[in-house]
């Protein structure tokens, strides 16, 4: 599925995510950007040193982002960014809630350009993750609360 903002036309968007790119999809956006774009492999590579290049004037970014199967258990998805002074391209080799709120953000706000669509999905991802962590918190504070109270009739120790 390839989704693309300010215009649908890949050739003229500020920023182009695939979500599950076919090879025939990979080839079109290869063609209209210029740009190398990555597959799932490439993606995927896991050495450190493959994680972040500078080539033909874009950078080229991949990570794995967590996101939650059907049945609840969490998997790690591989995302990959090629940011260009002209265009953000995105290719997701899974469903990343992050980036679908980002697109709705960006529907919502305008993006015109390649930098404020890579903002605009930091912010999203960041502040996605610090929700998750305050419920997370809350979650530990109940249940160190009901795991960690003294006991009624038993000496706290002090006098």
């Amino acid at each position: 599925m390839l989704l693309a903002h300010p215009d649908e036309d890949p050739a003229a968007a500020a920023w182009v995510d695939l979500c599950e790119p076919t090879v025939e999809e990979l080839g079109r956006i290869r063609t209209a950007t210029g740009l190398r774009v990555p597959d799932l492999a490439q993606i995927s590579e896991i050495e450190s040193t493959s994680r972040l290049a500078f080539e033909n004037g874009a950078y080229y970014l991949s990570t794995s982002f967590v996101a939650p199967r059907p049945d609840g258990d969490l998997v790690m998805v591989p995302v990959g960014f090629v940011l260009s002074g002209r265009v953000l391209l995105t290719m997701r080799f899974g469903p990343v809630a992050a980036l679908d709120a980002a697109h709705e953000a960006a529907a919502a706000q305008g993006v015109r350009t390649a930098e404020e669509a890579f903002l605009l999905i930091l912010e999203t991802v960041v502040d996605r993750a610090a929700d998750k962590l305050e419920v997370a918190g809350v979650t530990c504070d109940q249940l160190s609360a009901t795991r960690f109270v003294p006991a009624v009739g038993r000496g706290s120790g002090a006098t």
